[in-house]
């Protein structure tokens, strides 16, 4: 690292320091527009209930690549196969909460993934279903963790879902029952630099 380079670094450091003390004062919000935040493995659990069908557990981990976009928007990707996203607001003074909502598209996606999830577990213990889901409650949040030392900011995910569900076995009457989902997870560490606005480093002599 030239000499040139090494100022800048120390001076990007700096930058992220004071903004952080700024912003743990009271100071501007956090620019939080085109952020990615990578949760390389976000925990899963889901319990599905049914009368006639019985209990079933399924858990595993997934790996969930989110954005925060211009206008209070965000996307997820899940195991690169599904595909989420919504609204949030900013909460607290730092704005370092965020409450996530869902647009009726992702609703319509998650109540078709979990209707086939229930389903595969059914049939993993011998029973055939038809399941047909509906979203009852979502809440999500995402807390941002700023760390001082490290110049760095990390993501905490945590998402609940409660889902009814209408459940007709091959052989027998149908029935009625709830899942619930829960997901937590803790993203990779950015860069400070990447969510603060800061003043440009002195050009290099």
């Amino acid at each position: 690292m030239s000499i040139f380079n090494g100022r800048r670094h120390a001076w990007m450091v700096l930058a992220s320091i004071l903004v952080l003390a700024g912003t743990a004062h009271g100071g501007p919000p956090l620019d939080l527009d085109d952020s990615e935040w990578v949760f390389p493995q976000a925990l899963a659990k889901m319990k599905a209930k049914a009368r006639g069908v019985g209990k079933l557990k399924i858990g595993g981990g997934q790996a969930i690549e989110m954005t925060l976009l211009p206008g209070n928007a965000w996307q997820a990707d899940i195991d690169d196969t599904v595909q989420l996203q919504g609204t949030y607001v900013r909460e607290g003074a730092a704005g370092t909460r965020l409450l996530l909502t869902l647009d009726a598209t992702s609703a319509q996606t998650l109540q078709d993934l979990y209707a086939l999830q229930v389903a595969a577990a059914a049939a993993a213990r011998g029973v055939a279903l038809d399941v047909a889901v509906t979203l009852a409650e979502a809440r999500a949040m995402v807390g941002i963790k700023l760390r001082r030392k490290a110049a760095s900011a990390i993501a905490k995910l945590k998402m609940q879902l409660k889902f009814t569900a209408v459940v007709s076995p091959a052989s027998g009457s149908t029935t009625t029952g709830k899942i619930v989902s829960k997901v937590k997870g803790v993203s990779a560490p950015i860069p400070l630099i990447d969510i603060i606005d800061v003043v440009p480093a002195p050009a290099a002599k």
